[in-house]
């Protein structure tokens, strides 16, 4: 069995030279989901390297992101699309990104990559699902990072992704669950609900069913972790119902300060088809990450 990485050789090898063009800023939880996404893409590429497996990226980026700040070390770190144009065992990845300048950043980091990188112009909602049919053989395996910022991802995107035909498995997904970070933020506590925030949720969860869970939190009924909990498995059931076999998930919660203990931000939600793909995302969401050695040397434990 292969010994594991310890957060010191993690960081080290999502670590990347600051080339000068833009960078995306990160704050330093996202290192743990960038660990999760590098070991996950390792293991993912090593399983399906017999037929070459593909990577989609629907929110890609610039390819590089730094973290920084009066508390914080400061680090240029890869990206995802980075992290997986550096496993050769991909057959190819796409990268799309909406943003001109972040997408012109990542055209040149791409070049390096050859023929295995495809940078696209492209909105996730309107683009990824026909891209997806479009450009990955239903044969190949395919793997999908949808990593929002806030509640730009709509449930029919996800659902589309997830009807694209195929021979054997959907695409798996990987999605980052703004619960903490971006929806419950915009959940009024007083005031009776905007039509606008309504409709932005209801294209969040493809349902209308978290209303009712809002209102039993907005009555008392529900203590805040309650609600969230309840916010999270309506998310992960919707994902069932499009028929994936496994779903599972992890929270992704902010540094340990000296005021407070660590507060959850989002989660990432993991779906799937395919039970070697679950294996390997059980494994690595259940090891220990330490967020805390970046900025100011908390003991180093063994992920």
């Amino acid at each position: 069995m292969a010994r594991r990485l310890t957060s010191t050789e993690i960081l080290a090898e999502l670590g990347s030279e600051d080339d000068g063009l833009l960078k995306r800023s990160i704050g330093p939880w996202t290192l743990e989901k960038l660990a999760v996404l590098l070991l996950y893409i390792r293991g993912f590429a090593d399983a399906c390297k017999r037929v070459g497996g593909v990577y989609v990226d629907g929110l890609a980026g610039p390819g590089l992101c730094e973290t920084g700040g009066a508390q914080v070390e400061r680090r240029v770190v890869m990206g995802s699309p980075l992290i997986a144009l550096t496993t050769p065992e991909l057959e190819h990845c796409y990268l799309l990104e909406k943003k001109e300048p972040e997408k012109a950043a990542l055209e040149r980091r791409a070049e390096a990559f050859g023929g295995r990188a495809t940078v696209l112009k492209g909105d996730v909602n309107r683009d990824l699902p026909r891209l997806i049919g479009a450009a990955v053989e239903p044969w190949r395996p395919c793997f999908c990072l949808l990593d929002p910022e806030a509640a730009e991802l709509h449930w029919a995107t996800i659902s589309a992704i997830a009807s694209t035909p195929r021979t054997k498995n959907k695409p798996e997904l990987l999605i980052l669950f703004p619960l903490r970070m971006s929806i419950v933020r915009q959940f009024p506590t007083t005031d009776v609900l905007k039509p606008a925030v309504r409709l932005r949720h209801n294209r969040t969860f493809g349902n209308e069913l978290w209303e009712s869970i809002y209102e039993s939190r907005l009555s008392g009924e529900l203590e805040p972790p309650d609600a969230n909990r309840k916010y999270l498995a309506l998310y992960k059931k919707g994902l069932e119902e499009l028929g994936y076999a496994y779903v599972i998930s992890k929270p992704i919660l902010a540094p340990r300060t000296a005021k407070r203990g660590r507060q959850e931000l989002y989660h990432l939600v993991f779906a799937t088809d395919d039970e070697t793909g679950y294996k390997i995302m059980s494994d690595v969401f259940k090891r220990h990450y330490d967020v805390g050695l970046i900025s100011g040397g908390q003991m180093e434990l063994p992920i």
